[in-house]
């Protein structure tokens, strides 16, 4: 569980310690957390450069799969940073609903994505094979128990994600 060239990192990429999150886009337990406990992580771990945090997606159905390319489509962290705040805020009126791929088109277009960059990005088996690899690679260890699961310095962190338990195992 190496930090890769196409990984999402925010922080210090030099600091001692490196935080590997894999969250779904359609968790309701990843949006949670994105909302409470990661901006308190953040501003204690992130910014202050004692942490380099790479967030992957865990691609477990259609709906993850079109969101996640939609956030990777433009490539850069700023989009990606912004894509991803809006899809966890925004979860309860896209994921489950039928109506997805055009909900995330318009979700897109909000991040500056145009629907047909969207419908390449869509396309683009590059990226597909990026997250395919990234879900097999955590749906293969033998105590994956779902997202949101955490990597610190290679080892999974089996404890609550709470503030309390992550910032216990980072310091």
């Amino acid at each position: 569980l190496n930090v890769a060239a196409d990984d999402m990192l925010v922080g210090n990429p030099e600091a001692k310690v490196t935080v590997i999150e894999y969250y779904s886009p359609t968790c309701a337990h990843c949006r949670m957390y994105h909302r409470w406990t990661y901006p308190l992580l953040k501003e204690k771990y992130i910014d202050t450069g004692l942490v380099a945090y790479v967030t992957r997606e865990f691609v477990g159905s259609k709906q993850d799969m079109d969101a996640a390319l939609l956030i990777r489509c433009k490539g850069d962290l700023d989009t990606y940073l912004k894509l991803h705040k809006i899809l966890l805020d925004k979860q309860s009126q896209w994921a489950y609903n039928r109506n997805f791929r055009d909900i995330l088109t318009n979700i897109g277009q909000v991040g500056g994505i145009e629907p047909e960059e969207y419908a390449a990005c869509l396309s683009n088996q590059d990226k597909v094979n990026v997250l395919m690899a990234n879900t097999k690679l955590i749906y293969d260890m033998p105590d994956f128990g779902g997202t949101p699961s955490f990597f610190i310095n290679q080892q999974r962190h089996k404890k609550p994600y709470s503030f309390e338990e992550l910032s216990k195992a980072l310091d």
